[in-house]
């Protein structure tokens, strides 16, 4: 996608203020594929010196959005919790 106000091309922000970012996304996933969002994401967000955790749900298409488990998503909001108290 290619025009001004795409978040891909605005993460700089929250990189300087130390938001973490955490994605949830499928392998398989036709409507929003990795490769062109979340993976984008994770690579120019790294760049920027921010700190993003991507979770990959093997052979998985766009939905369930979920977790089977929830404990990493706890685990990774806890964690940066934490870190702000």
């Amino acid at each position: 996608m290619n025009y001004t106000l795409n978040p891909v091309d605005n993460l700089a922000p929250l990189a300087k203020a130390m938001i973490p970012i955490l994605s949830i996304c499928g392998d398989s996933d036709k409507t929003v594929p990795m490769a062109e969002n979340a993976g984008l994401v994770q690579k120019r967000y790294k760049e920027l010196g921010g700190q993003i955790e991507v979770i990959v749900k093997p052979n998985c298409n766009h939905h369930p959005h979920s977790l089977k488990d929830p404990t990493p998503i706890v685990e990774f909001i806890l964690g940066h919790t934490k870190k702000i108290q």
